[in-house]
């Protein structure tokens, strides 16, 4: 019977953190006041994109949330310290998140959102596989100590100690 190596353990946990993690993605916080004014964050999302967005506010403000050809998609209202939405996208496309404050004072929005799949922010390595790289050197890092603790040294022979 083989013998399960550590180096073995090592590497299974790491792809099973992996796959757990790969699952996982970030959302992403905005914190911005509106004066009186309408203030307007654009998303370019593709088709069957599910958008989750969380706000909180210091006053009142109006939310709505349309697409590239005017059609309302969300309208949250009158939101007074916080509310939650959520759409999925029918169509590819601009889609428009309003804020809207018609009472003079300034309000401090934190705006946090996340989709799914996630929009692509980074150009080199998306987020989402973060995880899935840093899995991968670490057990190619493994591989190579392993390698060398375990490298037999060269034996000495009569050629070898002669000078």
């Amino acid at each position: 019977m083989k013998k399960t190596t550590p180096l073995t353990y090592i590497i299974l946990t790491l792809l099973f953190l992996t796959s757990i993690t790969a699952l996982v993605s970030a959302a992403t916080t905005e914190t911005f006041n509106v004066t009186a004014s309408t203030m307007q964050y654009t998303f370019d999302l593709p088709q069957e994109t599910t958008f989750n967005a969380s706000l909180t506010t210091t006053n009142t403000i109006r939310v709505w949330i349309h697409d590239q050809n005017g059609s309302q998609i969300v309208n949250l209202g009158l939101v007074d310290k916080e509310a939650e939405f959520s759409f999925i996208t029918n169509n590819a496309g601009k889609y428009y998140v309003n804020f809207e404050n018609n009472l003079g004072n300034t309000v401090k929005v934190t705006f946090t959102y996340q989709t799914y799949p996630e929009l692509p922010n980074d150009p080199l390595i998306p987020l989402s596989y973060w995880p899935i790289f840093a899995a991968i050197t670490t057990a190619l890092l493994c591989l190579i100590i392993y390698w060398i603790r375990h490298k037999k040294p060269k034996t000495l022979n009569e050629t070898t100690m002669q000078y």
